[in-house]
């Protein structure tokens, strides 16, 4: 009774205090209201004298509705992926013996080289390529509209400015006033900022065009200014942006921190071994078994690496072999992950699960559970390049389970996407994509923005897989800016490209737009000598160029791809898929040489019409006079010949040639543009 009389006492006390507090917040709003419209009667020249003062009062509510919806557009955009695949999700057959293509990376842990094993097309190798210097600001402005505001007497211009970072969106108002006191402000405070274009025109001011100008020059001066790393981080700035309660953004007073994300690859070529054998030998001698455990451990690693299977694999044995003596359980865990790697490496498939599960039991007993897991995930990914999805689904599932159960919310990310790809690449797309939006979650949370990169990159495709190109193309310019925030050009210039392909691919789209964004790609790949990288970036080149009917330019392009794709044919991983990509470019290459004959030989023929006072026109199509010659000919090399004119050459076998060309070209082109968007 005492505690219920106690607990009715405090409910008493809770409900006149909202009744005070509501009484507060009612004279706040009041206030605000008086505010907003002694606003209305101030001048112009007042409205300029005050800092800021056009947005705490025009833009206020509208402020207050981005700050509560900020963190919520991008959740929504997570959601509508997985809910789009459910209404649109592709028919697919589900494959569980599919291969997932793996590759093998070694990170330095500790002075302790690890085989880390990861999908081929991961962005887990960008994290020990990424340099500083390739850092860029992770903000964007753009200037999506003008708004004009205030009585008849007085009226002005805003800007309205959609500001992106990497985990938020918002929009904001501004007047020219306020860009004149930001310009104003940095140039007092760094002498190098650039200087915001003005006009002295008193009249007219309103006028679509000189509203369109100097929104043009704004967007412009607002470039310059995100584009230095100093002044986009600056208090000025932050406070015109709106984003000084944000602590995502880093401020330009602090030191720049390493991401801890970050993995430290082993250097291989700073590596003596002869060094390594000398000290090899001195170990032996001392009988230091956890030190020639080391020592072996890296000399084996070494020779794998130089393509010497068989002295690599005895010293990664020995290894084994050392670390038992020790008490470092710990090591042998390592070594005996080593071994197994380098087992699947070389095809031995069995004799690795068996070494992977012991490893597994040693992280049982030491009570580690991210070695668990970790060891759990490589089991999976062994399975699922060899062709067996389900089991390694089982894996990869126990794996984010108990990363999730011990709170490791990085280790169960990366489980999560490692478990999405698996899915999609089997045909379950829609299980996929609800896993790659758990990873991002997870991700998000952690904030491991390369990851995040790398999650948004794949959902695009998945965008791409379902016809939803404009969604798409949010989600890779999402990736991009946080790439270019990390200073990763390796996941830049693959954005990039995809950019390039989605702008291609729209029936309306700016084709210059491709041409610059896969030109930009082309000089990140050349930086990264990622031959590969180049060789996409040549072909996307030559698709644009062949849809702008430039197919000289095209032909060169193929050839430069081609030659790439050759050379790397002896050294990849997977041949018959290069040697797949190799038959669609010599099937461009033909529909672009059929073009460039086309065109020739349609310029000889409006020639000679001209001449004989024919009609004009390209020789493919009917002339005035009607269709001469053989028409079985012509529909069996085009199929049909209501739009060919069958007119005789004077070389019948530059026709048939060509006929032939265009025929492969047309069959080829279409069947491989198909397995390249599935």
């Amino acid at each position: 009774e005492e505690a219920e009389e106690e607990g009715e006492a405090e409910e008493e006390e809770a409900s006149k205090e909202n009744v005070e507090g509501n009484k507060v917040h009612s004279k706040k709003n009041i206030k605000t209201k008086s505010r907003s419209t002694r606003r209305h009667k101030e001048t112009d020249n007042d409205a300029k004298d005050r800092v800021g003062g056009s947005d705490d009062l025009d833009s206020h509510k509208d402020r207050e509705k981005e700050e509560k919806n900020d963190g919520a557009l991008t959740a929504n955009q997570r959601s509508s992926v997985s809910e789009l695949f459910q209404k649109k999700a592709p028919e697919r057959v589900m494959d569980a013996s599919r291969k997932l293509p793996v590759t093998f990376l070694i990170v330095d842990d500790e002075n302790f080289p690890l085989y880390s094993p990861c999908e081929e097309a991961s962005w887990w190798p960008h994290r020990s390529k990424i340099e500083d210097e390739n850092k860029k600001p992770g903000v964007k402005a753009m200037i999506v509209r003008t708004e004009t505001r205030g009585p008849k007497s007085a009226m002005y211009t805003t800007y309205v400015i959609h500001v992106k970072t990497a985990f938020h969106v918002r929009g904001v108002s501004r007047r020219f006033s306020d860009f004149s006191v930001v310009d104003r402000k940095l140039r007092a405070k760094y002498p190098n900022a650039p200087e915001l274009s003005r006009s002295h025109r008193i009249l007219g001011t309103l006028s679509p065009s000189f509203v369109q100008e100097r929104r043009q020059h704004l967007q412009e001066y607002l470039d310059k200014v995100l584009a230095d790393h100093q002044l986009a981080h600056s208090d000025t700035m932050r406070h015109f942006m709106a984003l000084t309660g944000i602590p995502d953004i880093g401020h330009s007073k602090e030191p720049k921190a390493r991401d801890p994300f970050v993995e430290k690859a082993w250097n291989l070529s700073a590596v003596n071994v002869a060094s390594l054998l000398q000290q090899l030998l001195q170990c032996r001698s001392a009988k230091d078994a956890p030190r020639e455990a080391r020592l072996l451990n890296k000399i084996g690693l070494l020779m794998c690496e130089m393509d010497n299977q068989s002295e690599g694999m005895i010293y990664l044995q020995k290894a084994v072999a050392s670390a038992r003596l020790a008490s470092d359980r710990r090591a042998l865990l390592a070594c005996l992950s080593n071994n197994a790697c380098a087992h699947f490496r070389f095809g031995g498939h069995a004799p690795g699960i068996e070494l992977l599960e012991e490893a597994v039991e040693i992280a049982q007993r030491l009570g580690d559970v991210s070695l668990e897991a970790s060891c759990l995930r490589k089991i999976a990914l062994v399975h699922a390049s060899h062709g067996d999805m389900l089991t390694a689904l089982r894996f990869i599932s126990e794996a984010a389970e108990l990363c999730i159960a011990e709170e490791d919310q990085s280790g169960a990310a990366s489980a999560r996407f490692t478990a999405g790809v698996m899915k999609y690449e089997m045909g379950d797309t829609v299980g996929g994509v609800e896993a790659l939006e758990q990873s991002l979650l997870l991700r998000c949370e952690v904030k491991d923005k390369l990851g995040i990169a790398e999650v948004l990159n794949r959902l695009g495709l998945a965008l791409i897989d379902i016809g939803y190109h404009l969604q798409a193309l949010d989600y890779f310019e999402r990736a991009l800016s946080l790439c270019q925030e990390m200073g990763d050009s390796w996941g830049e210039a693959a954005t990039l490209r995809l950019l390039g392909y989605v702008h291609l691919a729209q029936v309306d789209g700016d084709r210059t737009i491709s041409l610059d964004l896969f030109r930009k790609s082309l000089s990140l790949s050349r930086k990264n000598s990622d031959q590969l990288g180049q060789a996409t970036c040549r072909e996307g080149i030559a698709d644009v160029l062949m849809d702008m009917d430039d197919a000289k330019g095209a032909i060169e392009h193929y050839s430069q791809a081609m030659t790439i794709r050759e050379k790397a044919t002896g050294g990849h991983k997977d041949p018959q898929t290069v040697t797949r990509h190799i038959q669609l470019l010599r099937s461009k290459l033909s529909r672009a040489k059929a073009q460039v004959l086309e065109n020739d030989m349609g310029d000889e023929m409006h020639g000679q019409r001209s001449d004989d006072g024919g009609g004009g026109g390209d020789f493919l199509w009917r002339n005035d006079g009607g269709v001469s010659g053989s028409e079985n000919e012509t529909d069996a090399a085009f199929g049909s010949s209501d739009i060919i004119d069958s007119t005789p050459l004077k070389e019948s076998s530059n026709m048939e040639f060509l006929q032939q060309q265009l025929a492969s070209a047309m069959t080829n082109g279409a069947v491989a543009l198909t397995k390249f968007w599935s």
